[in-house]
C-alpha cells in the first residue's frame, strides 16, 4: 500500500543476525572496502530462500538511519563523521 507516498510502509525492528547472515554481510563489506575504500555506512539486505539467505539490496546510503533502534548508534555516526573528518584526505 503506497497511500501517497514515495515508499511502502514497513515494519523496522532490530533483529539479531545468525552467524550465516553476519558471515554474508562480513564478506559483502569486506569486497565492498576492498573495491571502492573505507565506508561510513552500509547494509546488507538479506532475505531467506531455499538455499539460504539471498542478497536483495546493498545501502551505501540511506535517508533513514533507523537510529533509535539501537542506543549507541547516534554516538557511533558522530564519531565515525568526525574521524573521517579529521583525516587527511591529500593524495
Amino acid at each position: 500500500n503506497m497511500s501517497g507516498g514515495l515508499y511502502a510502509e514497513e515494519r523496522i525492528a532490530s533483529r539479531e543476525a545468525t552467524s550465516e547472515q553476519l558471515l554474508i554481510g562480513e564478506r559483502t563489506i569486506n569486497w565492498l572496502t576492498q573495491r571502492f575504500g573505507k565506508l561510513l555506512y552500509a547494509r546488507v539486505d538479506l532475505v531467506p530462500g531455499s538455499a539460504g539467505p539471498t542478497i536483495i539490496e546493498i545501502e551505501l546510503t540511506e535517508p533513514s538511519l533507523y537510529l533509535a533502534l539501537h542506543p549507541a548508534a547516534a554516538e557511533q555516526l558522530a564519531k565515525n563523521i568526525s574521524r573521517e573528518m579529521s583525516t587527511d584526505h591529500r593524495l
